[in-house]
């Protein structure tokens, strides 16, 4: 469980699993600021139920342990619960570091290097920006004019995720068949 960025007054955290191959699962829950009393706050212990459940339904996992820290949220009620079920229908083990241990979990060497990468990252806001970036492409000027307004009209209209269908792609400025 980890805090990976912040997008103005929200918050993104990422909840992750790995085995010895590497990263296998990970969901990013977004959050607002807290800055009113009823608005939610990082990760709550039912967003890490609802991973676990759907965690438990991808291939390969049956029959593995869960090695976790002590964040408070792992013992409330709602996770014990699947935990119980867990072991119950997909034979998964839980299994907790000692507390102040994070060294002795692997994936918090991952959320590091993930934390690193976010934070080296460069959201371009100008076109002049983008321009500089893609200045090796053909047209680039006016690529970079249809890339900030797809970019803007994404976030606007679409919750800034990319359509999945024909239609409304097609409706984004400068894409066609």
């Amino acid at each position: 469980l980890i805090p990976v960025a912040n997008f103005r007054t929200k918050t993104v955290s990422m909840i992750a699993c790995m085995s010895s191959d590497g990263m296998i699962f990970n969901k990013f829950v977004r959050s607002g600021s807290g800055s009113s009393n009823n608005e939610k706050r990082g990760t709550n212990s039912n967003d890490f139920r609802l991973f676990l459940l759907e965690l438990a339904t991808m291939p390969g996992t049956q029959g593995s342990i869960i090695l976790m820290d002590n964040h408070s949220i792992h013992g409330e009620e709602s996770v014990r619960n699947a935990f119980i079920h867990l072991k119950e229908h997909y034979s998964i083990d839980l299994m907790f570091i000692p507390s102040h241990s994070p060294f002795l979990n692997p994936i918090e060497y991952s959320f590091e290097l993930i934390k690193e990468a976010v934070c080296k990252s460069k959201f371009h806001q100008s076109i002049s920006e983008i321009e500089a970036t893609i200045k090796f492409i053909g047209l680039f000027r006016q690529k970079a004019k249809r890339v900030k307004q797809i970019s803007q009209q994404l976030l606007q209209k679409y919750g800034g995720k990319v359509p999945d269908n024909m239609e409304e792609l097609l409706e984004l400025p400068g894409v066609g068949r």
